[in-house]
């Protein structure tokens, strides 16, 4: 059962959209899994509004998708799907981080900066689940320094499609030593104010994971 008491200052649909959320994007639940609003509910203590208006959410999401008279499943994602992501997701990245060589200020560099060792330490700690976590957060300073919104919005959304095709197909983060020097790459060039190599080390950077996808996924199917 969830601790509703320590999120009270959130709405409880807000809470159940968030946990469904993380389970969904963590493989927890895989795709085409059936979702029981009944056994939600009486799995969390809760009554089934809630747990109904999370769902809405998660369809409009894309995270799944409702059949009248069938029932609620998780939705399927495909390579194809994952490659527009990447590409998508490369240009909107590169950028977010031509904008914020433009416009981050000297707090925000410093933030980002931590970020960057704090990535460096679970490289170092072998800890993958700490790299995923704390490499998304890198991408959403970005993002956020950027200062445009719904950019940063967008971005965000990539992401967590990213995580869930991650947890579904990656077997590990294979180039974690890489990324730590291609986020040394990518700060460098924003915290000197170069745009454009901030913008092409940042699409590089998507770039390169997506030909690690499509290997990976070739060698799980050969």
């Amino acid at each position: 059962m969830m601790n509703f008491e320590i999120q009270s200052h959130k709405a409880l649909s807000e809470i159940v959209y968030e946990e469904l959320k993380i389970i969904i994007l963590t493989g927890r639940l895989k795709p085409g899994a059936r979702m029981s609003e009944k056994q939600l509910a009486e799995d969390m203590g809760i009554s089934r509004t809630p747990v109904r208006e999370a769902i809405r959410k998660l369809e409009n999401d894309g995270l799944v998708v409702i059949e009248h008279r069938k029932g609620i499943y998780v939705s399927e994602i495909s390579v194809e799907d994952m490659l527009d992501i990447l590409e998508a997701r490369a240009t909107l990245e590169g950028l977010a981080a031509a904008y914020a060589a433009r416009r981050m200020n000297e707090l925000k560099k410093q933030e980002l900066l931590q970020v960057s060792k704090e990535f460096n330490q679970a490289v170092a700690d072998c800890d993958m689940a700490e790299m995923v976590r704390i490499d998304m957060k890198f991408h959403q300073r970005i993002a956020e320094a950027s200062g445009n919104s719904h950019l940063t919005d967008i971005i965000k959304q990539l992401q967590d499609k990213v995580l869930r095709y991650r947890s579904i197909y990656s077997t590990g983060f294979r180039r974690a030593e890489h990324m730590a020097r291609e986020h040394k790459n990518i700060l460098d060039a924003i915290s000197e104010g170069k745009e454009e190599k901030a913008k092409s080390e940042a699409f590089n950077h998507v770039d390169r994971f997506m030909d690690i996808m499509i290997r990976e996924v070739n060698y799980k199917e050969n």
